[in-house]
């Protein structure tokens, strides 16, 4: 989640950069670069949701199986908060 949250943030900071770049008129090479970067970073965005639900499937998974259903304590709590977002 922490991850997905760094992406975003990354794009919208990188996306501020990018039009004050583009505002004060910088080399034209280094506004193409910058938004390789930031494409870079617009891709990571899906990337890393997809990579969080699979996290979050397969927890699921684990906590409805047989495995799952023996377990309790701090950890089975945290886990239910988790699939409950």
């Amino acid at each position: 989640m922490k991850e997905v949250q760094y992406y975003k943030d990354e794009v919208k900071e990188n996306e501020m950069k990018l039009m004050k770049m583009k505002e004060e008129q910088k080399d034209e090479y280094d506004i193409k670069k910058f938004q390789e970067v930031l494409d870079e970073s617009i891709m990571m965005v899906p990337d890393s949701e997809a990579r969080l639900q699979k996290a979050l499937d397969d927890l699921n998974q684990f906590m409805e199986g047989d495995s799952g259903k023996e377990l309790n304590g701090e950890w089975v709590e945290k886990a239910q908060s988790l699939l409950n977002l």
